[in-house]
Parts: C-alpha cells; structure tokens; sequence
C-alpha cells in the first residue's frame, strides 16, 4: 500500500513545473503529437514567466500550451499609438484543458497583475487565422482577434482547437472575463472594486484625467513609464 501510495505521488510531482499543474505529453509535443526537445526548451522558458498562475488554477486543470501575442487593438488605437502596441499590448496565452488565460504583460512579458479567461464552452469558435487567434463568442456576435501569436505555437494551436467542444452557451461568461489577481475571483463588467475581496483597480476615468493634466501622465499611472518619458 505505502509503495503504491510513494508511486501516485511520484505521478503527481511529474505533471506539475515548478508547481504548476501540466500535461507534460501535450506540453512538450509538436502539433503531430510527437515529443521534441526544442519544445520542450520553448515552454519550460515561457513557463518560467506564469508562476503567478498557480492560484487561479482549478482542480483537474491542466496547462497544455503557452504563447505569446498581442492583445486586441482597435483601429483608434493604432492610429493614436502606432508603432507603440507592441510594448502596451504584448501578453501571455495560457492554454489549459478548460480555458484560454488571457495575460497583459510588460515588453519582457512579465506580469502585469492583470488576468482574463475565455472559457471553451461559451464561444461559438476559436480558430487561427494566419497569424492571429480569433474567438467568436457564444452571444451577441462578438468577435476578437489576438494577433502576431508566435509562429513556433500556431500549427498546434490549430490541432488543439479541434479538440475542444464549442456549444455557444449564453450568460455574463460569453466573452472575455478579467480576474481579480487577488483572489482570482471573475470580475463584474464596469465595476472596480472586486465583489471578493474588495480590492480596488483603476478606473478608465482617472487615467484620462492624468494624461490631461500631465503629457505621458496615463503611461505612468498604467506603469509604462518607458512609453510615457517618450
């Protein structure tokens, strides 16, 4: 009993990098299902970047990919930015067996304290198209586009997507939902206080105030201080 016991725990430590739950087979393959050393390298690097991710995994929950990409950018945005979305909207993509994690980071892809979910079972698709991962929404007709995901990770993400089961389901949930980084509890669309924990984020309003009153003042109170001494 005790051997069969040491054995069960030895599975256990084996599907867990630096804490956090993994399928190592799906993790560490290529979109043939085939094991590959460079893989390996690839995802053990980005993995190192997500250990703040261990709290908002549930039970039975399993990392199975992780890329890199952009956050949506509407057209105002790039004509009021330009060139600059690559350092405000560079972000993390969590692939598990039961969701997307969507995860705005700095230019070197650290956290950012900031965290998004698109959960499988409410969109009506997600798919790849060309560079760029889109997500049709179960209501409403929504649409978004993650672009400039890395190329090393778009053929799998391809053959992942066909695996999972899309039923368009209705409901608060049917787009993409932020996370409290506190205690990883879904957040209200339009409030900013966390209904969990009480903590507070900042509002939309006051960075428009700051960036008025002060030139670059929105970059630094969002923290991008290299965009706002520019």
């Amino acid at each position: 009993m005790e051997e069969q016991l040491n054995i069960k725990s030895i599975g256990i430590i084996r599907q867990r990098i630096f804490g956090i739950p993994v399928d190592r087979k799906i993790l560490f393959s290529n979109h043939k299902n085939v094991y590959k050393n460079k893989i390996e390298k690839r995802q053990r690097k980005l993995i190192v970047k997500i250990s703040f991710i261990k709290p908002f995994i549930k039970e039975n929950e399993r990392v199975i990919l992780i890329t890199t990409g952009y956050s949506p950018i509407s057209i105002i945005e790039k004509y009021l930015i330009g060139w600059l979305f690559i350092y405000l909207k560079r972000s993390l993509f969590i692939f598990t067996n039961q969701r997307i994690f969507h995860i705005p980071t700095t230019p070197i892809y650290s956290y950012r304290n900031s965290a998004a979910q698109i959960l499988y079972p409410y969109c009506k698709t997600i798919y790849m198209k060309g560079n760029s991962l889109v997500v049709e929404y179960g209501m409403y007709g929504k649409i978004e586009k993650f672009f400039g995901i890395a190329g090393k990770e778009k053929n799998k993400i391809k053959q992942l997507l066909k695996t999972f089961h899309f039923k368009a389901k209705g409901g608060e949930a049917s787009e993409r939902i932020h996370l409290c980084p506190h205690c990883t509890n879904e957040l209200s669309k339009g409030n900013f206080v966390c209904e969990s924990c009480k903590l507070k984020f900042k509002t939309n309003v006051a960075a428009i105030i700051i960036s008025i009153l002060f030139p670059g003042g929105g970059y630094f109170f969002t923290r991008q201080y290299f965009l706002g001494i520019i």
